[in-house]
C-alpha cells in the first residue's frame, strides 16, 4: 500500500489505520525490553482521533479497528486514560533532553523502579499525515534504533544515579580535579551550610575592581539541585570582599570559577591556597512556563522599591 494514495484519496483511511497499527504493534514487539519506547501516537487515537469523522467507515470496519487497539492495549498494558506519557517542549529534541526529562517526570510518580515510559511525539493532525505521506511508509517512530538505545542508556544512568544516592541516604557532590594544584572543597564543620572553594594561583585584586579566580575542579551537581556561589563573611566584613554571578546549573560540567569584586579602597591579595567562596548546595523547583493574558491580583500589586517601608 502506498501511503501517499491516502492523501490523494485513492486509499481509504480505515487501511491506513490497520496499517499504521501492525506498525505500531511490531515496533512495541521489538521494544519490549526497554524502559522507553519512543512512538508518534496512541493507538487509540486511530479510532477516537482519526476516524472520528469518517463518514466511510462501516461499524463493522470501526469493530475491527476498536478490537484490534483492545488487543494491542492488553498485550502491551497500555492505558489510554492513566497513560505515563510526557510531552517534551522542545525543537530539539536530543536523546539527553528526552532521558533527562523523563527520569524528572519518574522522579513525580512516585519512583516506580521497573515502571516503562512511552513517548509520543505529537503533531496535529495535518502536519503528522503531511510525515506520513512524505516518508511514504508506515513507521511510527522518526527515532532510529541507535538514537533509541541512547535515550534507554541514559534513562537507565539517571535512574542508577538516583538509587545508588538514595542507598547511601545522602545526596552526593562530586568532585573533578582539573589542575595539580587543586583543592577539594571542605565543609569548616558537619553542620556548614556550604563548602569552602580554594584559588589554585596567585591574584591580586585593586581598589573597586573584579578578578576572576579559578579553583581547578569541576563539580556534578546532585539531581534537582543547583549550585550557589557565596561570599564569606569573614572576607566580606574584614576586606569588603564579595561574589558574583554565582549560579551553577546542575548539568555545567566546566571549571567553577570565582567572580571577586573589592569594594574596598586597598588592594586585596588571593593567594594560592586561599578560600575564597563558599559552594552551597540548593534545592530548585522545576516548573513550567505557561503565557497567560491577566495574573491574580494582591494588595501589592505594582508597588515597587520601597513601597512597603523604610
Amino acid at each position: 500500500m502506498l501511503i501517499s494514495d491516502v492523501g490523494n484519496g485513492i486509499e481509504r483511511n480505515y487501511t491506513l489505520q490497520k496499517f499504521i497499527l501492525q506498525c505500531y504493534e511490531e515496533q512495541l514487539k521489538n521494544n519490549k525490553n526497554k524502559k522507553v519506547i519512543i512512538i508518534e501516537r496512541h493507538p487509540r487515537e486511530a479510532i477516537e482521533v482519526f476516524c472520528e469523522i469518517d463518514k466511510t467507515m462501516t461499524e463493522k470496519e470501526r469493530e475491527e479497528i476498536t478490537n484490534k487497539i483492545y488487543l494491542i492495549e492488553k498485550e502491551y498494558q497500555l492505558e489510554y486514560n492513566k497513560y505515563n506519557t510526557y510531552c517534551i517542549s522542545t525543537d530539539y529534541a536530543t536523546p539527553n533532553i528526552i532521558a533527562r526529562n523523563i527520569f524528572t517526570e519518574w522522579i513525580k510518580r512516585e519512583n516506580i523502579e521497573n515502571e516503562t515510559f512511552h513517548v509520543f511525539l505529537y503533531a496535529n493532525e495535518e502536519n503528522q499525515k503531511k510525515r506520513i505521506i512524505k516518508r511514504n511508509r508506515g513507521v511510527i517512530s522518526e527515532m532510529n534504533f541507535y538514537y533509541v538505545n541512547q535515550i534507554n542508556t541514559l534513562y537507565k544512568h539517571y535512574l542508577n544515579e538516583h538509587f545508588t544516592s538514595k542507598e547511601n541516604n545522602e545526596e552526593t557532590l562530586f568532585i573533578k580535579k582539573l589542575h595539580k594544584d587543586a583543592i577539594i572543597p571542605t565543609r569548616g564543620s558537619d553542620q556548614s551550610a556550604g563548602f569552602d572553594l580554594y584559588s589554585i594561583d596567585d591574584n591580586i585584586i585593586y581598589p573597586h575592581d573584579r578578578c576572576l579566580i579559578s579553583t581547578g575542579i569541576a563539580v556534578q551537581i546532585p539531581h534537582f539541585c543547583y549550585g550557589r556561589v557565596a561570599p564569606r563573611s569573614s572576607l566580606a566584613i574584614k576586606y569588603g570582599i564579595d561574589i558574583g554571578g554565582g549560579v551553577i546549573d546542575e548539568d555545567y560540567r566546566g571549571e567553577i570559577k570565582v567572580i571577586v569584586f573589592n569594594h574596598s579602597n586597598t588592594i586585596y591579595k588571593c593567594k594560592k591556597g586561599d578560600r575564597v567562596a563558599l559552594l552551597i548546595i540548593e534545592k530548585i523547583k522545576q516548573c513550567k512556563i505557561e503565557e497567560v493574558k491577566e495574573i491574580s491580583e494582591t494588595i501589592r500589586g505594582e508597588k515597587g522599591f520601597g513601597s512597603t517601608g523604610k
